[in-house]
């Protein structure tokens, strides 16, 4: 059974989703102003003002070039020999240029921060490509409207959920907040194609006032900005009963669910229009079956569907670390030592009040036992050793010790500062892969569009020309969709991974030592194809190499057979082809594309509803 979608019912899912995340997230406000320190935010509370340790600060400065320092790059394998494989081949190239054109990395950057405190959330979305405002770069594309994947980090604050789901997979719904302008909504609303109701529009009272909300950190105030707060929420189980007479036959087309747009305040006591009427109609989903949103997190947590970050886990030894050193802080800054003289000669205290350091001070009639040296307030022992036990407790279950600061411990030996490391770089590869597979998802999501939407137009560049060895032409074209139906072959055939390591900062030392060693292998390995061209896997054993040292593509640096002509050997052709180039390398040109969305019409930018088609690329002098 689906379920209900009418504006009243969703909007009482959003409020109990809203309680639900303000439950587990409202511990994240303290441990940013932490983090940001007091000289960044104005915090009223003492306790945001005054911590001595700055973990998260700490933390994170070391695990974000972990997760994202370059923007990664993307290996695409197929199941399925022949064009499928050249189609993968394609994307491969098609995404390596998205991150590269859309800023990939700038975003990951913010979403990883957000995995370090509590989770990140990414939105995928298709939308006419912004570069095609400059009419030069539409006429290279015969002045065809190209269209591009976008991907926007959600904050944790505008993130909803279904609250009784136990896995992320078995969220019946998920969706967003966001903020428009109600003037432009309004003048959206003349265009009857936008969907937008004028009439709830004009309805609401409940606008954003420049102040901030309830459950959104404190930002200095704005003006009155007249602006409407919104909500778009994915329902994959509905579809459109209008077009289509079952939920499959509609994911044939491409289409997986329904989004249904809100008002905030539209379902509210004084709200009597908002309550029947949609601010916006619903429109069918174009994307993949898994939706629009990516969530990423780190520990799964038995029975929630949330995840447990490494910042939250150790959120109560922070605080417990630095009550602590507070106090030894406190102390040293307390510290007193002072004389305390007979007050019965005068001439004594004056004298030691004159001294200078290292003088020799001559007072006559003087006896020990008319001055004494005070001492007041300092560090003891115990506070020091407290503060010691804290510290450690802290880095055992963060996993950040001396090691990884880039000191080590006195006494310590070599191997067992060594173990120590390993130790801790399994934790953190675990952190780090938990959010591979989570980028991995979001540019899978991606893949899809440029896959099945032949609106998805946009040139390769340098470097694709060069691997494809076509550096004569000048462009390389991607073109989305064009793929032939009667083949079998879907999105499904196609392996997406990230290539190890493209997206950490790698240690340039390392990386020289394994690329020294990969180019004294060469011989050998030229030697060993001569003898045996036709008995070895060369290609796989070569892929195996080029993984373990990290240097994806090694096994192509070679020509087997070229060698073994070279060497006297004779071989015989292995079989396996590489990509191939012509007008359309995802299939033959003229095969059936898919229908053009549901309505036939152009689709709405921010709801496209594209073509059921595959990829291409094409080479020519645009």
């Amino acid at each position: 059974m689906t379920l209900t979608a009418t504006p009243t019912a969703i909007y009482t899912e959003i409020e109990a989703a809203e309680e639900f995340r303000k439950e587990f997230s409202s511990s994240k406000p303290k441990m940013v102003r932490a983090y940001a320190g007091p000289f960044f935010f104005t915090d009223s509370d003492s306790a945001n003002k005054d911590n001595p340790e700055n973990f998260h600060y700490e933390y994170c400065s070391y695990m974000l070039p972990r997760l994202v320092y370059n923007n990664p790059r993307v290996q695409v394998k197929s199941r399925r020999v022949g064009a499928q494989r050249v189609v993968g081949e394609a994307i491969r190239h098609g995404l390596n240029r998205w991150c590269v054109d859309t800023d990939f990395r700038t975003t990951l950057v913010r979403g990883a921060v957000d995995y370090l405190f509590i989770h990140t959330v990414l939105l995928t979305t298709q939308e006419e490509d912004v570069r095609s405002l400059h009419e030069s770069y539409k006429q290279q594309f015969g002045n065809k409207v190209p269209y591009l994947p976008r991907v926007t980090h959600i904050e944790t604050e505008d993130f909803v959920f279904d609250p009784l789901g136990r896995t992320a997979s078995d969220w019946r719904w998920a969706g967003h907040r966001f903020v428009r302008d109600k003037d432009d909504l309004l003048e959206e609303a003349k265009d009857e194609g936008s969907g937008w109701n004028r009439e709830v529009l004009d309805e609401l009272q409940e606008l954003r006032d420049g102040k901030k909300q309830d459950d959104e950190p404190d930002r200095v105030s704005a003006p009155n900005r007249n602006e409407i707060v919104l909500y778009e929420v994915w329902y994959p189980e509905h579809y459109d009963e209008d077009k289509y007479d079952s939920a499959e036959e509609a994911a044939e087309d491409g289409f997986h669910g329904m989004i249904f747009t809100l008002a905030k305040g539209q379902c509210g006591p004084m709200s009597a229009v908002g309550k029947k009427k949609w601010v916006r109609e619903p429109r069918p989903y174009y994307g993949p079956r898994w939706g629009p949103y990516s969530y990423i997190g780190a520990y799964p947590v038995p029975g929630e569907s949330r995840k447990l970050s490494p910042l939250t886990a150790v959120e109560p030894l922070v605080r417990n670390l630095n009550q602590h050193a507070r106090a030894v802080r406190d102390g040293a800054a307390t510290y007193k030592r002072f004389p305390v003289v007979a007050g019965d000669d005068p001439k004594i205290a004056q004298a030691i009040k004159s001294a200078q350091h290292g003088h020799v001070l001559a007072v006559a009639g003087f006896t020990r036992d008319q001055v004494e040296v005070i001492e007041q307030g300092g560090l003891t022992a115990q506070q020091l050793e407290s503060m010691a036990l804290f510290k450690d407790q802290l880095d055992r279950n963060a996993g950040l010790g001396e090691a990884q600061r880039g000191a080590t411990t006195s006494g310590a030996t070599a191997t067992e500062t060594a173990v120590a490391a390993n130790s801790s770089a399994l934790r953190m590869d675990f952190i780090a892969q938990q959010w591979a597979d989570g980028v991995t998802r979001t540019l899978r999501t991606v893949a899809w569009y440029l896959y099945h939407d032949d609106r998805v137009i946009f040139p390769l560049g340098e470097e694709a020309s060069k691997d494809l060895g076509a550096e004569g032409a000048e462009a390389i074209i991607f073109e989305g969709g064009d793929f032939d139906t009667e083949s079998g072959a879907t999105f499904d055939d196609l392996e997406l991974d990230i290539e190890p390591y493209s997206m950490e900062r790698v240690d340039q030392g390392l990386l020289q030592r394994r690329t020294m060693e990969l180019v004294g292998m060469v011989p050998n390995l030229v030697q060993m194809m001569a003898m045996a061209p036709d008995g070895v896997d060369w290609a796989a054993l070569l892929d195996r190499i080029g993984d373990a040292f990290n240097a994806p593509g090694f096994g192509q640096l070679f020509y087997p057979d070229v060698i073994a002509q070279r060497m006297g050997a004779q071989a015989e052709p292995s079989g396996s082809e590489g990509p191939k180039l012509a007008s359309t390398v995802g299939g033959p040109a003229g095969a059936p594309k898919g229908p053009q969305g549901a309505s036939g019409g152009t689709p709405n930018p921010a709801q496209p509803q594209g073509a059921m088609t595959g990829a291409a690329m094409t080479v020519g002098a645009n």
